[in-house]
């Protein structure tokens, strides 16, 4: 065989295991797909369902005692597994919050996640698992001399099947009608009878069901970990951000966001507040006389995370963007201040200057290209651009250390012992703090608010939207970098999984734990998940089973968080005190 034909038939090869490895995503993504168009949805839990459906494969099959029969009951029960759990828990958990915002179906979905990641860990564990194809699919044919697994073409024969059936069930059944009436106007599907929740229950069962069913493909290599239960779905996040359909809406949503004046801030009614947060002062000046050394990196990882929380606040809580990877901004100027230390030479201070500078400008960057979408596919398109970034931080091992990070960066001595990083830590956050108050505050602040409220209107005032927001995100990635600098400060090493798109959930949490209507809730929400980590970690490596519980009873009985409960007492005199 010439050199030419050993070319073609190698490129041949690549192509046929490029497809059928995309064919698991293709199967995946198509589930998630179907959800988000009819429910406007977008299941952070649908990569974890894909986990739950391979590991349900591989016991069925077990089982089964493996084999040709064994597959076979697997290949049919574990998808009927996977699409049963989503019944129950739409029906039982899901339904009661369609009227929500979509944030809060969003953040419900990543408790989901939370739940399931950890339940798989003590039903299978966290080590490999590995199922044997049966013997008709096992080894391989030829193909212009080289080998290619029967596996992989099984594979190829799946998606196209996959598809003709989704064709079908969307264009020629009752259901796939009525779900594709109800896409695009789901109360008038309601008012000629239907019950949409019904048909909502039954999209959302149809696309986990596929979500199981894409297990079967990724049953050959199973472990629990970050990449197995996420990765896949950021580039199912990137493949439907590009679908189109993500221009603004005409019609502003009748709940967007909605929030009394008393809730945005502190008025002149609660601005004694501030003043009885002076003395509060006196307590982090003075607390490393009197605690160990662990209760001061504590409070300083508390500070850097609760700055971190607040910049996304200013878009999240005040802008109403979607912001679902703020963390990229974090993790970003983190690594401007690592590299220009340990690249460069230059004096720390120059780095801890270009590390907010540097996520700024990445912010504008990405803000460019996102603004122009509406919010769930302003947030998805995020997500795929921030995976960008963090694959190239990953991968990049000469520049950037890759997956070890970079470890042992060195902090100008005034500020190297626990010490001095934590008042360091402080006086910064307090400073940035206090700046982005005064943001808020200011007639920018208000307009970012307005624009929250009611885009359109504000439009047709004259104010130029898309520039807000791209301000607002500079701003916002700004804020992050100096939280990313203070990070080195405390930690002195970086990693990629400071811009990895699951922290920037965690990050939207903190946000819901404290009260994203209020200035300084996301500092108390970072103060409880971190204190939550920290201790509960301690008795349990399940932690995140803990904080997705949680975090679903914070979704149902309190969704405005701990500081929007106590702020929205007063809320009922300040309107009738409007009405007379």
């Amino acid at each position: 065989m010439d050199g030419a034909n050993i070319t073609a038939a190698a490129l041949l090869q690549q192509i046929l295991v490029g497809l059928s490895r995309t064919t698991i995503l293709f199967i995946v993504s198509s589930g998630l797909s179907i959800v988000l168009g009819v429910l406007r949805i977008p299941n952070v839990a649908h990569g974890s369902l894909y986990m739950i459906g391979a590991f349900l494969m591989y016991s069925v099959a077990t089982l089964a005692g493996g084999g040709t029969v064994g597959f076979i009951i697997a290949l049919t029960l574990a998808p009927l597994g996977v699409a049963l759990i989503s019944f129950i828990v739409e029906r039982g958990l899901f339904c009661h919050l369609y009227e929500r915002e979509h944030l809060m179906l969003l953040l419900f979905t990543f408790s989901l996640m939370l739940v399931f990641g950890d339940l798989v860990k003590l039903i299978w564990g966290s080590d490999y698992r590995s199922l044997t194809a049966p013997p008709f699919l096992q080894g391989s044919f030829s193909i212009l001399g080289f080998p290619f697994p029967r596996y992989n073409l099984f594979l190829l024969l799946v998606g196209p099947l996959v598809a003709a059936g989704l064709w079908f069930l969307t264009n020629k059944t009752k259901i796939g009608k009525i779900a594709r009436a109800a896409a695009v106007d789901r109360e008038m599907v309601g008012a000629i009878g239907i019950n949409v929740s019904w048909v909502f229950a039954a999209v959302f069962v149809i696309g986990c069901y596929l979500a199981g069913l894409g297990g079967l493909a990724g049953c050959s290599h199973l472990r629990i970990d970050r990449c197995h239960r996420h990765s896949d779905l950021a580039s199912v996040c990137h493949r439907l951000s590009l679908r189109g359909g993500g221009r603004r809406s005409a019609v502003p949503s009748e709940r967007s966001f909605k929030v009394d004046v008393v809730i945005m801030g502190m008025n002149k009614k609660h601005r004694h507040l501030f003043f009885l947060g002076i003395p509060i002062l006196a307590v982090p000046l003075l607390l490393p006389m009197g605690v160990s050394r662990f209760y001061v990196y504590l409070v300083s990882l508390i500070l850097v995370t609760g700055l971190l929380a607040t910049s996304l606040n200013l878009v999240l809580g005040f802008g109403g963007m979607y912001q679902f990877h703020h963390a990229v901004f974090y993790g970003f100027g983190a690594y401007a201040l690592a590299l220009v230390v340990t690249k460069t030479g230059w004096p720390w201070w120059i780095g801890f200057i270009a590390a907010p500078v540097c996520a700024g400008m990445l912010g504008i960057i990405m803000g460019l290209i996102t603004v122009r979408l509406s919010k769930l596919y302003f947030g998805m398109l995020q997500i795929s651009l921030g995976s960008l970034v963090w694959a190239i931080v990953f991968r990049w091992y000469s520049f950037t250390g890759g997956d070890d990070g970079i470890h042992g960066i060195p902090a100008p001595d005034l500020i190297s012992s626990s010490t001095g990083a934590y008042y360091f830590t402080l006086a910064v956050s307090l400073t940035a703090l206090f700046i982005m108050y005064r943001i808020v505050r200011s007639p920018f602040g208000r307009t970012f608010q307005g624009i929250r409220d009611n885009p359109e209107r504000c439009k047709a005032l004259g104010v130029n939207v898309q520039r807000h927001q791209l301000v607002g995100e500079g701003i916002a990635g700004f804020f992050a970098g100096v939280a990313g600098a203070l990070f080195v400060t405390v930690e002195g090493s970086v990693f990629p999984d400071l811009l990895f798109w699951t922290l920037s959930l965690e990050i939207v949490i903190m946000c819901l734990l404290g009260g994203w209507f209020i200035f300084l809730g996301p500092m108390l929400g970072a103060a409880i998940m971190v204190s939550l980590r920290t201790f509960v970690g301690i008795y349990t490596e399940y932690w995140t089973l803990v904080l997705g519980i949680v975090l679903m009873l914070l979704i149902f009985f309190l969704p405005e968080g701990a500081l929007g409960l106590l702020f929205r007492r007063d809320e009922p005199a300040v309107e009738g005190g409007k009405d007379g």
